[in-house]
This record gives C-alpha cells, structure tokens and sequence, in this order.
C-alpha cells in the first residue's frame, strides 16, 4: 500500500521556471477561451441570434443592465466607480478605447474574461511546488460546467470574473506563506479590495477568506513577529467588511422588488430583478410544492 501512494498518489516537489509557468498559464488561458468560442461558431447558422450581421448579447436581465449602463456612460451620464457600476463602465472603456460596436463586446468579452482564472490555479500548484498539478487543474477550472454556463459568449455578467479575483488573493496568500513573503500578501490585499470594487455580494466571501486566513496563519508562520503583523492585518481587514454591510446585501435578497425600472438619457430600461427569483424572496421554504 505505502509504495502505491508513493509511486502514484503522492505529489513530489517539482522545480518550474518562470517561463514554463507563463507557458501553462497561457495555455491553459487560451483552451478555455478557444472552448467558449465552439459557441459562437454554432450560432453562426442560427439567424435569430443576429441583428443585421451584429450579434445578439443579450442571453439574461443582467447582462440587458450592464449594457444599459454602459450605452448611458457613453452618452455622457457618469456613475459611481462601484461594483453595481463597473462592468458597464468596463464595457464602456473597451467600446471607446477600441472603437467596436458595443454588441460584439459583450458578446464576446466574457469568452476572454473568465478563463483568466487559469492563472491562479496554476499558481496554487506553483506555491506548492506542483506546477503541473496546477495546470491540468486549470484546464478543468476553465470550463467546469457549473462555470461555462455562468461564462459563455453572449453571458456578460460579473459571473466572468466573480473566481478569478478570490482565486488570485487565495494564490498570493498561498505564495505568501510557501515562500514567507509580504510582497505576496500586499498582492492578496489587493485582488480582494479588487474583488470588493468589481462584485456587490463579494463581502461574505472576503470575510470568508480573511478568517481562514487568522485560523491559520499561526499554525503555519513560525516566525512570532510575522505572525502577530498578519494576524493584526487580517482582524483589520475583517472590522473593514463590518458584518453590518453583509447583513444589508442578505436583506436585498429577501426584500427586492420584482422588477426596477431605470430612466436614462434618451430612453427607460425596465429590468427585471433576478433576485426576485431566489428562494429567499419568494418565502419559499422546505415544504412548499
């Protein structure tokens, strides 16, 4: 038994250069992307998904939202830099910066967004000094299923980019404490102040990470002096999340309303509220048929 584990079970320390790491991160970035775009090319006979030779983006209520905020921002309305706020004024940039018509935006940007979290899992598996792990781990992460369909062409959601900013704190916090690094944790800061600024529910998940970081950093920081700054750190990150603004995000949920109505420049947006449609809202419970 001991020598089946250790010829095959085991994961052995392995030695990846930097330019081998790039190598999987790239690759594994480009599979998921190529994966996402099969979709596109099945669409092209389907004319119902084509509005005189532009594609139709619009596959859910949010994504008809973002594009609403980002046709506003580009007819001079201005918005707060916040999460509700930031994946129009993404769309918005790239229309501008590039000059494409909005439609292929957001119909193709979510190909190309969310298989950037392949770059924190083969990083994870670089912190352990197990790169390879690491990438065929990524090549799963980037179209698991429960994934992909939250992530497809046509789907612009913050759903795109809803792991890769978690997933990168995790990967800097693990390479932080593999390689004993502050750097590193600075890094993990900020993809979560990121994640803060890019997801309106992100707070529970942030607390989340922050406290699995107070558990065990002083298991695994030998060192008293580093151990007590990050312990400090991480109890300051916490009383920043304030579980009162967690407990006023659960409260959208139960009292949103069924739809929102939004007046811009030039014309009215009726959204519908997909929170509407959890469970929560509806007050249904275990015994309801």
């Amino acid at each position: 038994m001991n020598d089946f584990i250790e010829n095959h079970l085991k994961l052995s320390p392995q030695k990846t250069s930097l330019p081998t790491l790039i190598i999987y991160m790239s690759l594994a970035y480009i599979f998921g992307v190529l994966i996402r775009l099969i979709l596109w090319n099945q669409l092209i006979p389907m004319e119902s998904f084509w509005i005189d030779g532009d594609p139709l983006p619009i596959y859910s209520p949010d994504a008809g939202l973002y594009g609403f905020y980002a046709k506003q921002l580009l007819l001079g309305t201005l918005y707060p830099m916040d999460a509700e706020h930031m994946l129009g004024y993404l769309i918005y940039w790239i229309v501008g910066i590039f000059s494409v018509n909005i439609d292929w935006v957001m119909f193709l940007l979510p190909a190309f967004l969310a298989p950037l979290i392949a770059i924190p899992i083969v990083l994870m598996g670089y912190a352990y000094r197990n790169a390879n792990l690491g990438f065929l781990a990524a090549l799963i992460g980037t179209i698991g299923i429960n994934f992909y369909t939250r992530s497809y062409v046509g789907y612009m959601d913050t759903d795109s980019l809803n792991l890769f900013f978690p997933y990168m704190a995790i990967a800097s916090f693990m390479m932080a404490l593999s390689r004993r690094s502050f750097l590193w944790g600075i890094a993990g800061a900020v993809f979560l102040a990121a994640f803060h600024f890019w997801y309106h529910s992100s707070l529970v998940i942030i607390a989340s990470i922050l406290f699995m970081l107070f558990v065990l950093i002083p298991f695994i920081l030998r060192n008293k002096i580093l151990g007590v700054v990050s312990v400090v750190l991480i109890i300051a990150g916490l009383i920043f999340v304030g579980p009162q603004k967690i407990a006023k995000r659960a409260l959208d949920y139960v009292e949103s309303n069924a739809s929102i109505i939004l007046q811009g420049k030039e014309q009215t947006y009726h959204f519908v509220n997909a929170l509407d449609s959890v469970a929560e809202a509806q007050e249904v419970n275990i015994f309801s048929v």
